[in-house]
């Protein structure tokens, strides 16, 4: 079973859906992260907590999709999943996957390196960093109407009382 997760011998295409989702989660319930990843990939089951469980698994095992995956789940915060957004947990599974090799993981982490992306604390410690994004922006005229606020405070530069709530 952990052969035919491992070495694809099963396809999505060569089964109904239902024995598909069958032979994925025999497979990931013998511990393959690879049909784990795939578990939770494919939603086999309607409880969001099963699936997740998979992918948590995959990832104790090393499998980098399962790492870069968790990542975004953190990065983003999913309430299906009951994950709250934690930028701290999210790089650390970048970090992971990256180190795995994980191509899509090592060039994330390159663009955020680059790019000079802070994290949220980094940003909430020099609130300035993201301020002059969205003054050179404003300045371009970037957005038809700017909004009052962004991710909940109110940018130096735009006056909050000239801004009306319409978008």
């Amino acid at each position: 079973m952990r052969q035919m997760a491992d070495h694809n011998f099963i396809s999505k295409n060569d089964l109904k859906v239902d024995e598909y989702n069958y032979w994925i989660k025999k497979a990931a319930d013998h511990g393959s992260p690879q049909a784990q990843y795939e578990a939770f990939t494919e939603c086999i089951s309607e409880n969001p907590s099963e699936v997740l469980a998979y992918l948590i698994q995959a990832d104790r095992q090393s499998y980098a999709p399962a790492s870069l995956e968790l990542g975004r789940l953190y990065a983003c915060g999913d309430e299906e999943y009951g994950i709250m957004r934690d930028e701290r947990k999210a790089m650390e599974f970048y970090q992971k996957a990256a180190a795995l090799n994980n191509p899509e993981a090592l060039y994330l982490l390159y663009l955020m390196g680059k790019l000079e992306i802070p994290s949220r604390e980094a940003a909430e410690r020099h609130p300035d960093a993201y301020a002059r994004y969205l003054q050179q922006a404003q300045r371009q005229k970037a957005f038809p109407i700017m909004p009052a606020a962004m991710d909940g405070e109110v940018p130096r530069t735009v006056n909050p009382g000239s801004v009306s709530g319409k978008f």
